[in-house]
């Protein structure tokens, strides 16, 4: 072949290939019971698929043009491992992704049938130094702890459709990034009755089988017997039940703030101590229009720990007596403060159904200011409000 030729292929496939873009309409679900999300899957797939093959042929004209006539073996590289799955594709991810040394844990791992005809079983092994430690439980089939290993069988779990094996585990005693093993496989007992074509083919890029233990904080804040604290409390929180810290639920003109923390129960078993305070002179991180300005009040908590994710997310609820927060000044904006990176966040007011961290207040009778900060999930954060004189714009803060 000549090389003006290879020039004018080469240049053939280049321009083939910025021309193409097809429009890829998921499929509604038919007959075979395939779901929209398999079957956009499948589109993405078939354009990933024929990207590949145009890079490839590209590839290959290119290496031809670079060596002339000459008898070489050139090797292309192997694909990439997102375009890696071909055909009886799933997916697996284990949450939560971080977590502390030596703690329980609630943990889950949803297999994702992607591009298969059902995916019946798998068997999950956790890293070395994670142990199992309650009976495990999955929303299709069963499941079963053999040897370290969760065996799910009979999953029954047709394409597009999700199985989520649940259970507590302990982390390790050292922290580090850990890999997972999850084998998944068409039949229901798991068995090689068909061989090798009887497993199915994990789709890498849609799949996250690390985890990551750190070592956790310093030990928590005890109360000084004096200290610059309005109020302070440590108390005991239990994993597996409702727990409360406060250090009290009636503000006055000397503790102006009071605050509580409430857990709920979770599947984690276990126990530690647990310290929030007030300061008597809040810090000076709160945004008042393009402005930080000192807080009014702030309250310090203790990190939430690991178990209270998601949909066990703690509520802290403080009281601001009125001679802090006057009953004509409002509750401007609320900050949460995490001192180990320095990262601020503001918060937004909760609305129904809000699942982030946020924000409400109240008067009550008294004039005293409720302030509630949802959905505080695992972190170290510090909790600020500003309040701003009611159409004046006028900046309260507390005396020292």
């Amino acid at each position: 072949m000549s090389a003006s030729r290879q020039r004018q292929e080469l240049k053939s496939v280049t321009m083939s290939s910025d021309m193409r873009h097809p429009t890829l309409v998921p499929a509604a679900v038919g007959s075979r019971g395939h779901s929209m999300i398999g079957s956009a899957y499948q589109a993405r797939h078939a354009a990933r698929r024929e990207r590949g093959r145009l890079r490839s042929v590209a590839a290959g004209v290119a290496a031809t043009l670079v060596f002339g006539g000459a008898a070489l073996a050139v090797e292309l590289p192997a694909a990439s491992a997102e375009e890696a799955c071909t055909r009886r594709c799933y997916s697996a991810v284990v949450a939560p992704q971080s977590s502390h040394t030596s703690t329980s844990v609630p943990f889950s791992v949803t297999l994702t049938n992607l591009l298969a005809q059902r995916l019946g079983s798998a068997e999950i092994t956790p890293p070395a130094g994670y142990a199992v430690t309650s009976a495990p439980t999955t929303t299709r089939g069963t499941v079963l702890l053999v040897n370290g290993v969760l065996h799910l069988r009979n999953a029954e779990t047709p394409q597009g459709e999700q199985v989520v094996v649940s259970f507590t585990g302990t982390t390790p005693a050292q922290a580090g990034t850990y890999t997972w093993t999850v084998v998944a496989k068409q039949a229901n007992e798991f068995n090689d009755a068909a061989g090798t074509g009887n497993l199915l083919q994990m789709d890498r890029a849609a799949s996250d089988l690390t985890t990551t233990t750190t070592s956790p904080p310093p030990p928590p804040f005890v109360c000084p017997a004096t200290s610059p604290t309005v109020s302070c409390n440590t108390g005991t929180i239990d994993y597996s039940v409702r727990s409360a810290v406060s250090t009290g639920t009636v503000a006055d003109a000397t503790r102006f703030l009071v605050g509580t923390v409430d857990f709920p129960a979770t599947n984690a078993t276990g126990t530690q101590s647990y310290t929030l305070y007030a300061n008597a002179v809040a810090g000076r991180y709160c945004p008042l229009g393009a402005e930080t300005v000192q807080c009014t009040f702030e309250m310090f908590i203790d990190e939430i720990p690991y178990p209270y994710v998601g949909a066990f997310n703690a509520t802290l609820t403080m009281v601001c007596d009125v001679t802090v927060c006057r009953a004509l000044d409002r509750l401007a904006s609320m900050t949460k403060l995490n001192e180990q990176t320095g990262e601020r966040t503001f918060l937004p007011p909760c609305t129904p159904g809000f699942t982030l961290t946020c924000f409400q207040s109240e008067r009550q009778g008294d004039g005293d200011l409720v302030a509630t900060v949802r959905n505080l999930g695992p972190g170290d954060p510090k909790i600020a409000g500003l309040m701003v004189g009611e159409g004046s714009g006028e900046l309260i803060t507390p005396t020292a």
